[in-house]
């Protein structure tokens, strides 16, 4: 029986409980919660407002992992289309939107789930994690269940579970049992949350960098702005977790005029609030301080401005349009940068609550994005998935002691720290009081930063506060005239290191300074300039070699540090105290390809990178018998090309891959047809091009024989150009859109923009695409194609059916006079459905008597060999021309005679090529195929023996 009604969603999911055992009112609840539960989601009614309390449909709260309770949160919706929604232009991330969560069922739960972790009120005890599932159904037979772990209440923080029954729910041991292997996270479903966070600030920070750029807020001035009003959101706490101050909200921010209340003071008080109770050392505390004074300093930002902006609906909105959507009531300048940070910031970064090394990933994503090249304040930040690779390849556990001598906003640090804390739960249960006290030794004794820049100092520090501490130990100095009793005292085992490409020799003494003062064996990762290893900086790298071992150099992608400053950078593994020993190899590794491609507006997945990032690791500490599942990647990894093991000299010139990379110049057979396969191409494509023609072909504009008879026909004839729409000859449809990742391949063309390769990218198989031929495609820079033979294409593609038939000479013509218009689009102005309906392109007509004359003598004698067209091309369209006289029909005997005259001339040349070069008849003789048989088998010999 077909349901009707939500309501019998819930009767089928009360029954499957019932069926496993489970007690309704005892073990598990209907619209109900208990007392806890219930004060938890104040504030999660999914109206509009969200003011009431939410109820989910059903609740459990019965089982525990590690001692702690596991809420299961259950949220049912009628219909088989109704499970979930993800955002719009992120298909890895759920919507969160009213609307969203108000008809789908597992958004709904998640919603739950969020607000239900957020409960500031009862930090000390609140749930640490709630299961989430969404059940839809449209009858009995057919019903769907999804299920997802939520850890903390950001957008970010949910792994949703293969999983798709509800009888993990039967008993304890089957609940603990889904939990420890289906909820625990991967470093691929670490990956996943990394890719959600960047695509959320991407977003957010690339608004928020407009709109503080508008409001004549510099780059040095918006980072300390995001950083100091981020410290003023969050609450002051006791050791007890009983609020002292609750954190600032935009509802506090009043746009008052008056001293001591005005917007930017509000906002600095409470920094300096937080800070008393977080930074104890009064010396440090001031110089965040003064940085963070920018804030307030200026009185022009805590006025309101009068001007109108923004309009929504019919009401005037006076603030930035970037903000009005959030902001309704006029607000001074710091209240909207504020505004804009909570609600699309603060809360993703809060939300996360020290959980996770994503916290740090994104928020430094954000501060890199806000320092634009790196060039105002001397700095480029290296991208979080390096910085923990490196923490990762240096095999940083609970027991080192990090230091980074060049700390910049504190990457380095943030990603130890989470490494450090992950070693501990290795061997504690997660929150448990050894845990803790664990974890609390090691953020405030055994993470050392050194950071010169006053600004990048106070970002550090913060930074590291908002991630429960570990900033006891950053100080601001001059790495170079700290004094040496602070490294005594801190005996360092681990030193990671980016420093300042402006610096001296590319920044190597800064590495130099770390290993000289660290514990014997203690092991050190630099990310630096290539040119400091091939003899850019050899007084130092001669120097560091009499005192501490090179172990590795890796290899980094050249574009690595794009959009910022481009330069190419390798990563330097040193051992500490042990002079190098000039007879023990050192690993060479090329990890150019890191399955990312770098553009100066994303950062995008092109070969698995979350896999090659874990896959770096096994060739660093297996080399050549490292194993990896090369059927992951569209590019396997060939271990004989990235790695090497070989011998430096002292002269400390020889520090990097390319350096040391062996080159089998023994020739294949492949060589030598890639050699001349590429050379006959280039010869027979400047035939094509008329350059070198045998002939000497057609020049410019300059017409042959055979087309000057053929225009001199057509004018005879009254010929003349008249423009046409092209939806008049044309019916159009837009390709669908296909990400990479869901591309299976096969034996169809895929288009996509581009204007190489007639717009082929790739052939696929994807049986839910679309296929389409005898067409004409348009591409979202107005590049045009012709393709006869079925092909399917994405979404900036539009092809063009022509409303009567058409055979590929007039859509040759055609798509040739539409792409005329190329110059006119781009990035900033792309053509699409709207550009389309407004095209129109100049065409031939004839008098209708004079059409069946002009063009039909001209195919006969060129085409002698080929099959004549049977249809009657004047005939195919009634569409008319702006100056329409009924009595012209557009020339297509003239298209198709013009087109067929052209190719004959290129075939004409081509063959004469060939004749001119012996090509044309060359055939090999029995010895000669003997012996290219013999070479291709030695040629796949020795492929195998290099394999």
């Amino acid at each position: 029986m077909q349901w009707s009604k939500e309501v019998q969603v819930d009767e089928w999911v009360r029954e499957k409980l019932k069926s496993m055992g489970l007690k309704l009112g005892k073990d598990f609840l209907e619209k109900d919660a208990s007392a806890y539960l219930k004060d938890a989601l104040k504030g999660a009614s999914k109206t509009k407002k969200q003011t009431g309390t939410g109820i989910p449909d059903f609740v459990i709260e019965k089982y525990k992992v590690d001692n702690e309770i596991i809420p299961v949160i259950f949220e049912c919706k009628l219909g088989i289309g109704k499970l979930e929604k993800y955002a719009k232009d992120n298909e890895k991330a759920l919507d969160f939107s009213n609307d969203a969560i108000s008809k789908y069922a597992l958004n709904g739960a998640l919603h739950y789930a969020r607000v239900a972790l957020q409960n500031e009120s009862q930090k000390q005890d609140h749930y640490k994690e709630i299961i989430a599932i969404g059940i839809v159904g449209d009858n009995s037979q057919n019903v769907k269940v999804k299920i997802a772990c939520v850890f903390a209440d950001s957008s970010l923080a949910y792994k949703e579970i293969k999983h798709t029954n509800l009888d993990f729910l039967e008993n304890a041991k089957s609940f603990t049992h889904f939990y420890k292997e289906e909820c625990k996270l991967t470093e691929e479903d670490k990956h996943l949350i990394l890719i959600r966070g960047k695509w959320h600030l991407s977003y957010h920070s690339a608004q928020l960098n407009k709109l503080m750029h508008n409001h004549n807020i510099t780059a040095p001035q918006r980072v300390l702005y995001i950083a100091g009003m981020i410290l003023s959101m969050q609450s002051v706490m006791s050791n007890e977790y009983r609020i002292l101050t609750k954190g600032l909200s935009p509802a506090d921010l009043q746009g008052s005029q008056e001293e001591g209340l005005r917007d930017g003071e509000l906002v600095f008080e409470r920094i300096e609030e937080f800070l008393k109770v977080k930074v104890p050392d009064s010396a440090k505390r001031k110089l965040m301080l003064d940085s963070f004074n920018e804030i307030r300093k200026d009185t022009d930002r805590d006025k309101i401005p009068k001007n109108f902006t923004y309009k929504e609906g019919e009401k005037k909105n006076p603030n930035h349009k970037i903000i009005a959507h959030i902001l309704k009531e006029p607000s001074s300048i710091n209240k909207q940068i504020f505004a804009y940070i909570y609600a699309h910031i603060y809360k993703e970064i809060d939300g996360l609550n020290g959980h996770l090394d994503i916290m740090g990933e994104c928020y430094s994503e954000f501060l890199k994005y806000a320092l634009g090249d790196g060039k105002e304040l001397g700095i480029v930040l290296t991208p979080p998935y390096v910085t923990k690779m490196m923490t990762q390849i240096l095999d940083i556990t609970s027991t080192d002691r990090v230091m980074d001598l060049a700390t910049g906003s504190a990457g380095f640090l943030i990603s130890s720290m989470e490494q450090m804390i992950e070693d501990v739960y290795k061997n504690t249960a997660k929150h448990s009081t050894q845990a803790n006290k664990a974890i609390l030794e090691l953020k405030t004794k055994q993470l050392l930063g050194i950071e010169y820049n006053a600004e990048m100092f106070a970002l550090a520090t913060s930074n590291m506060i908002l991630r429960g501490d570990g900033s006891s130990k950053i100080y601001k100095a001059n790495t170079f005239e700290t004094e040496d009793s602070l490294y005594v005292s801190f005996a360092p085992t681990r030193i990671l290191l980016n420093p300042p490409f402006t610096w001296d020799y590319n920044g190597l003494p800064f590495i130099e300074f770390g290993l000289d003062r660290m514990q014997k064996h203690g092991l050190g990762a630099i990310i630096i300039q290539d040119s400091a290893g091939n003899g850019q900086a050899t007084p130092i790298t001669q120097s560091i070699l009499t005192k501490h071992t090179l172990k590795a150099s890796i290899k980094m992608p050249i574009d690595l540090f794009q959009p910022m400053a481009g330069v190419q950078t390798s990563i330097y593994i040193f051992e500490a105290k042990i002079p190098h020993d000039f007879e023990k190899p050192v690993k060479f590794i090329d990890f150019r390809n890191d399955g990312y491609k770098r553009t100066k507006r994303s950062l995008q997945e092109v070969d698995k990178p979350a896999q090659r990032y874990k896959d770096i690791l096994k060739i660093y500490k297996q080399g050549l018998n490292a194993k990896l599942d090369n059927s992951v990647y569209e590019k396997p990894i060939n271990l004989n090309e990235v790695y090497v093991e070989d011998f430096i000299s002292d002269s400390g010139a020889d520090w990097n891959f390319d350096q040391h990379k062996k080159i089998d110049t023994t020739p294949t057979l492949q060589d030598f047809k890639k050699c001349v396969s590429e050379h006959l191409a280039w010869e027979v494509s400047n035939v094509l091009k008329n350059q070198n023609s045998m002939q000497g072909g057609l020049e410019g504009n300059a017409l042959s024989p055979r087309l000057v008879k053929l225009e001199k026909d057509f004018k005879q004839n009254g010929g003349e150009w008249r423009e046409f729409k092209i939806t008049q000859l044309f019916d159009y449809e837009r390709g669908t859109r296909l990400t990479k990742g869901h591309r299976i391949a096969g034996n169809i063309p895929l288009l996509t923009a581009g204007e190489f390769n007639q717009g082929v990218k790739e052939f696929i198989s994807n049986e839910e695409q679309k296929i389409f031929s005898n067409a004409i495609t348009i591409d979202m820079f107005c590049n045009s194609f012709v393709h006869i033979k079925p092909f399917c294409c994405d979404d900036n593609i539009l092809v063009l059916t022509a409303k009567k038939q058409m055979n590929q000479y007039h859509l040759r013509f055609i798509s040739t006079i539409i792409g005329k218009d190329k110059p006119k689009y781009g990035y900033g102005k792309q053509y699409r459905i709207g550009s389309l309906e407004k095209h129109y392109i100049s065409l031939p007509v004839l008098p209708v008597l004079s059409l069946r004359g002009v063009g039909e003598a001209h195919n006969e004698a060129i085409h002698k060999t080929q099959q004549e067209s049977k249809m009657d091309c004047h005939e195919v369209a009634n569409a008319t021309s702006r100056n329409d006289k009924s009595d012209y029909k557009i020339a297509f005997d003239y298209m198709e005679s013009y087109i067929k005259a052209l190719e004959a001339e290129r075939l004409q040349e081509l063959e004469a090529y060939l004749k001119v070069t012996g090509l044309n008849d060359y055939a090999l003789s029995q010895k000669e195929k003997e012996a290219l048989k013999a070479f291709e088998n030695l040629s796949a010999l020795n492929e195998r023996e290099r394999e």
